[in-house]
This record gives C-alpha cells, sequence and structure tokens, in this order.
C-alpha cells in the first residue's frame, strides 16, 4: 500500500485530536490503543482501505525516520531551507557528499515538502 499526501494529512489530523484529548501517554509519549483505533477507523472510511493498527505503527515509523534525515540534512552547513519552494537546498556536489555518506537523503533532493 502507498500513503498519499492525503492520508498522511488525514492521519496528522486524527492524531493531534487524540492527542488534544488525553488519548497519549504523558509520561512515555506513546499513543493509547484508543488513538489507534480512532485512527484506523478515519482512514478505513475516509479512503475505503483496510487498514490495521500496525499499518498507523509503520507509518509513525516512517514519519520518524524522515524526520531525522530531515534534521541532519537542516543541521549540516552545507544545507538550508527554501521556505519558497518547501524543499531542502544546496549545490550539487553537496548533495552527491552527503549522499555518500547518508543513502537515505537521496529521496529529499529536490524534493518539495509538505507539511
Amino acid at each position: 500500500m502507498q500513503w498519499t499526501y492525503e492520508m498522511d494529512q488525514c492521519l496528522s489530523k486524527v492524531l493531534a485530536e487524540q492527542d488534544k484529548l488525553g488519548n497519549k501517554s504523558k509520561s512515555d509519549n506513546k499513543l493509547r490503543p484508543a488513538a489507534y483505533a480512532v485512527a484506523v477507523s478515519a482512514l478505513n472510511k475516509r479512503f475505503q482501505l483496510d487498514l490495521t493498527k500496525d499499518h498507523i505503527r509503520n507509518r509513525l515509523k516512517t514519519w520518524k525516520k524522515q524526520y531525522e534525515i530531515l534534521k541532519g540534512l537542516l543541521h549540516h552547513g552545507d544545507f538550508e531551507w527554501d521556505k519558497t519552494q518547501t524543499m531542502v537546498r544546496a549545490n550539487g556536489s553537496a548533495w552527491n557528499r552527503y549522499i555518500k555518506r547518508n543513502p537515505d537523503a537521496r529521496s529529499f533532493r529536490g524534493r518539495i515538502i509538505r507539511n
């Protein structure tokens, strides 16, 4: 299954609402089972899918990995955030050097990042 931007937006909105409702543990910052259930139900209903709690967990792991990659890029001196284009910018040689050491960053080269 391929996640879409719209699915990510829906999941993000539902999880933010669940956090506000207290369905996230304060001690370990983990979602409570009720939050997963609401997220699964909302996504399945809106997009006519058959997702499970594991799909949500895996998507959250992907988000965390992407966040760490972006954080690494933006803490590197050769890279900057382009607010207008909503993407990470650097010259070609900087990208080549960075990707050689950090292959997972390749997907962010020239990629527009929405929210």
